[in-house]
């Protein structure tokens, strides 16, 4: 019998499962969801370590491998979902730039409104923008870590970062992307929204239908 490895990365559980043909979950496990970050030095700020993930999918994936012994070799794919609405800024080596920005996260309330007034109010995503769109968090990046931005390459999804360190390849979906992918579109006679905040629409990964396989597992994992 073959499995699947599940995975599903929550906000305050990181469980994993082996998962056979018929659906049947027959080994299971799980961990608390890696600490978050900032929350006393800055108010509204919230952010994980996207290493911490890694870390967490590793320690989940031994584990399962104690406890299911032989069943753990018959595993042929791995499926991951998570929480959305969290960006894991990455570099051209592939490495996250900084503490990824949780869903939580409320830093760009104040001054969104001011950063959107100069960008075309004609587009279709711009009434959809506020303190939690990932446009937003970009915008903030641009201008409270200038130093960050000017290293960024690609911005990622949680699972998506974690798919990105099994396979190499970075990829999101159409639909945990929606949003930031919208605003990188341009609109009808207008540019898109992240070239008029003054950062690059190739930040948005390349996005496959959510049951697409994103690639195999990299020799040595």
């Amino acid at each position: 019998m073959s499995y699947v490895l599940a995975v599903d990365l929550g906000g305050t559980r990181f469980r994993a499962a082996l998962v056979d043909a018929r659906g049947d979950i027959a080994h299971s496990c799980f961990i608390d969801s890696p600490a978050r970050t900032g929350l006393a030095a800055q108010p509204g700020w919230d952010e994980i370590d996207a290493d911490a993930w890694w870390g967490g999918l590793q320690a989940l994936a031994e584990a399962l491998a104690a406890q299911a012994d032989a069943a753990f070799n018959a595993v042929e794919a791995i499926a991951i979902c998570g929480v959305t609405r969290t960006q894991v800024f990455i570099d051209a080596h592939g490495a996250a730039i900084r503490p990824a920005i949780t869903w939580r996260d409320t830093r760009a309330a104040a001054d969104v409104g001011a950063w959107l007034a100069s960008t075309p109010s004609s587009h279709p995503e711009h009434a959809q923008i506020n303190a939690f769109h990932p446009w937003a968090r970009v915008a903030w990046l641009l201008h409270a870590e200038p130093e960050h931005a000017a290293r960024v390459r690609m911005v990622l999804e949680p699972k998506d970062y974690l798919n990105f360190r099994l396979t190499g390849r970075a990829v999101s979906d159409t639909v945990s992307m929606a949003r930031l992918a919208a605003a990188a579109t341009a609109g009808p006679e207008c540019a898109d929204l992240l070239t008029a905040a003054g950062a690059n629409p190739a930040w948005v990964p390349r996005l496959l239908d959510p049951l697409e396989v994103v690639g195999a597992v990299q020799a040595g994992l």
